[in-house]
């Protein structure tokens, strides 16, 4: 085989692998994505293209990046879909807790 020859197809072989695994975390994200709920989920890469791609998509309440989801009372938490409406903790989450009182004074 060329020099050349074997280049292009070392070429291809790794553009054929790159493409197989975009096509993988497209359908993984998809396959999240396919449920009537959405509490938390994570994602577990070193590739930023993918982090940002899956943080774009993922329909979730929480997402962790190479993590476990976790909560911390000072930032507000909650799902999506049948995970529930509203958040908790945090000042959005205090809300929810709170009757606010217009008054009129003419």
């Amino acid at each position: 085989m060329k020099q050349g020859n074997s280049a292009m197809l070392k070429a291809v072989a790794v553009s054929l692998r790159e493409n197989k695994q975009e096509l993988a975390d497209l359908m993984a994200l998809e396959l999240a994505n396919d449920t009537e709920y959405g509490l938390g989920a994570s994602i577990w890469s070193s590739s930023q293209v993918t982090i940002d791609r899956a943080i774009e998509t993922l329909e979730s309440g929480q997402i962790a990046v190479s993590g476990i989801v976790k909560s911390d009372p000072k930032l507000p938490s909650g799902g999506i879909g049948e995970s529930g409406y509203g958040r908790e903790l945090g000042p959005q989450g205090i809300r929810e807790f709170v009757n606010v009182q217009q008054i009129w004074i003419a």
